[in-house]
């Protein structure tokens, strides 16, 4: 077990959004509005069916968000195409983020996208050989978070349909042990790592050891997953 020193501005924001989410809805279940409630008995059962298209390979970097599989790095227009949009005044800084440009090969800052009232911790980054604003880029990394409301949580699935609510045992019987696991008041976080530009990220609530937030991060196609409609 590990005392956190230093991890990427994504990790971070995963960390603050997840410590923000835990210490207002602690003990309370939360309707995310479409479909599956987020609380203590939204876990795995076995009389689930996986999703059609999600492998069960983590590092396949492939998820599932309201039904629709995504393999990251995922161009963003992929996103658009299914409704969601770039929450202008909470990327990188810029006021009008859509029209903020990345030269190849950089990545943004921590950017918010939504859709009606659910909202994503996103990083976009630029795959390309010329440079792009925001949306003709590559998400690289998303999270889980909510607006103040607590009304903004989407579902995530992650490979061999884990999700918020899951039992750590069935995420270790699935992943096998973490790469590093950094220990918090409230839960840990556990830190499965590729390499340093492909990871994953789930926080287990020491209050019922189940996933608390799950976060993904894959910046280079190289690891790219095909995605099975």
């Amino acid at each position: 077990m590990k005392t956190i020193t230093k991890i990427s501005a994504f990790i971070m924001c995963f960390v603050l959004v997840f410590t923000l989410l835990y210490g207002c809805k602690k003990d309370k279940e939360t309707d995310t509005g479409i479909g599956t409630p987020i609380g203590e008995n939204s876990g795995n059962t076995n009389d689930e069916k996986p999703i059609a298209g999600l492998p069960d390979d983590l590092y396949s970097f492939t998820l599932a968000l309201d039904g629709k599989i995504y393999a990251l790095p995922a161009p963003f227009s992929e996103f658009a195409a299914n409704g969601w949009e770039i929450e202008e005044a909470k990327a990188s800084g810029n006021v009008d983020s859509s029209d903020e440009s990345l030269s190849p090969g950089s990545l943004s800052n921590p950017a918010m996208i939504k859709k009606g009232e659910q909202t994503l911790l996103v990083t976009f980054v630029n795959n390309y050989d010329d440079d792009r604003i925001l949306p003709d880029c590559d998400i690289a990394s998303i999270s889980t978070t909510n607006d103040s409301s607590g009304q903004g949580s989407p579902i995530i699935v992650f490979p061999g349909n884990i999700k918020i609510g899951s039992s750590e045992e069935n995420v270790l019987a699935l992943y096998g042990e973490p790469t590093d696991t950094y220990e918090y008041a409230d839960f840990n976080l556990l830190y499965y790592s590729k390499d340093d530009s492909a990871r994953v990220s789930i926080s287990i609530r020491k209050s019922d050891n189940c996933v608390g937030a799950l976060g993904m991060e894959n910046r280079f196609l190289s690891n790219r997953s095909p995605v099975q409609q």
